[in-house]
């Protein structure tokens, strides 16, 4: 009979060979490490974005509030320059040097007549 084909005898196992298993336990711990690693960038990357969507919130709430604040702002700056240039035009019937210098300057014509005498100097 042939010994390799008979049932009766043992196959003797082999020893594991010391650098064989180092190197099978070297695997497994930088799978691990690995495992660790990729864990630690997803947190990571998690609260960078939860960070970030934080701020963006915060900024666009700020920036509405200041443009709310700049609409207002504008319009009662407008009322002001507008009485502020009609004070300069009336000012301009009065003062005839005032009006061609200044108010021909920035494209301004002096007021209406407002029936007072020329003031005196």
């Amino acid at each position: 009979m042939d010994e390799l084909s008979s049932p009766s005898t043992p196959s003797p196992t082999p020893t594991p060979d010391p650098l064989v298993t180092e190197l099978q336990e070297q695997v497994r711990s930088l799978r691990n490490l690995v495992k660790l690693v990729l864990v630690s960038c997803f947190i990571a990357t998690a609260a960078l974005g939860l960070f970030l969507y934080r701020q963006t919130t915060l900024m666009k709430r700020q920036i509405d509030a200041q443009q709310v604040a700049l609409k207002e702002s504008q319009g009662k700056e407008r009322e002001v320059v507008m009485r502020g240039i009609e004070v300069f035009r009336q000012y301009g019937l009065r003062d005839p040097v005032f009006a061609t210098n200044i108010l021909a300057k920035f494209g301004l014509a002096p007021g209406a007549p407002t029936n007072r005498p020329p003031a005196a100097r």
